[in-house]
């Protein structure tokens, strides 16, 4: 029998024996490839605005923005490898002990490394396939945002469209900010 006389059958599972998607997305490589993607994302559209609203060539977009997705990658990834060792060597220092479970530092590096690849190729898509134009690229980063936003909401039980629009809302802010101030440097430099 179970709580309050009733069977067992009759009771809400126990949460605790039910495996949970935490197990599996708390393995180190969640956190540095949404941050990695978002962080590519948004640095990549942000900076073809601000160079857009620069009034910047094709070519500038391009070149600037090819240079800043291998940069911000290999930045990333380090970091991630550098951040991720040293809290599981502060983790060990602490227990006095190896401890089992700990993040894989070269797992979170390659994350983010990926990840943060992936985000800052995708606005700068239309530029790569010869359309050099701000709004194809203000789109995808939006879609992917909203998306990628929503996505995060389910894994984290949380209320996807909630998600999406943070996600959307905060990566808009850093755009028109880098756009404004693209514009602003390009009126004053003509």
């Amino acid at each position: 029998m179970g709580q309050r006389g009733h069977s067992t059958a009759e009771v809400a599972p126990d949460c605790r024996c039910v495996p949970r998607l935490h197990h599996v997305l708390s393995a180190g490589w969640l956190r540095p490839t949404v941050f990695g993607a978002v962080d590519g994302l948004v640095t990549s559209a942000s900076l073809i605005a601000g160079l857009a609203g620069g009034g910047a060539s094709r070519h500038a977009v391009v070149l600037a923005g090819l240079a800043a997705l291998v940069a911000g990658a290999f930045s990333m990834s380090t970091g991630e490898y550098v951040s991720v060792l040293s809290q599981n060597e502060l983790t060990r220092a602490e227990d006095g002990r190896r401890t089992r479970g700990l993040p894989s530092a070269l797992l979170a590096a390659a994350s983010s490394l990926c990840a943060f690849s992936l985000g800052a190729a995708l606005p700068l898509a239309p530029w790569l396939a010869g359309l050099a134009s701000l709004g194809a690229s203000l789109a995808v980063a939006g879609l992917t945002l909203a998306a990628g936003g929503a996505a995060v909401g389910i894994l984290t039980e949380r209320p996807p469209l909630l998600s999406a629009a943070r996600q959307l809302g905060l990566g808009s802010l850093a755009i028109s900010v880098t756009y404004l101030a693209g514009a602003l440097i390009g009126a004053a430099a003509a």
